[in-house]
């Protein structure tokens, strides 16, 4: 899944959050893979709230990452 095709600005800032996304997805991704398969009521929430959690952290990032590249 690609995330942004060009960089118009080499911005220290935007490669940092760029990063801090990119292992966010890998985070999620992971989140929902240990949900898929798991059983125990316990770990079921627990996958649950990392789900969400990095659900929210990537949306946040990729707002700063837009903001960033419309400066």
């Amino acid at each position: 899944m690609g995330l942004l095709v060009h960089e118009p600005k080499k911005d220290p800032k935007v490669a940092t959050l760029l990063q801090d996304l990119d292992r966010t997805q890998h985070d999620l991704a992971n989140a929902y893979t240990n949900l898929e398969y798991m059983t125990e009521p316990d770990l079921i929430d627990y996958y649950i709230y990392q789900v969400k959690a990095a659900q929210m952290r990537y949306k946040f990032l990729l707002a700063q990452v837009k903001q960033q590249m419309d400066l």
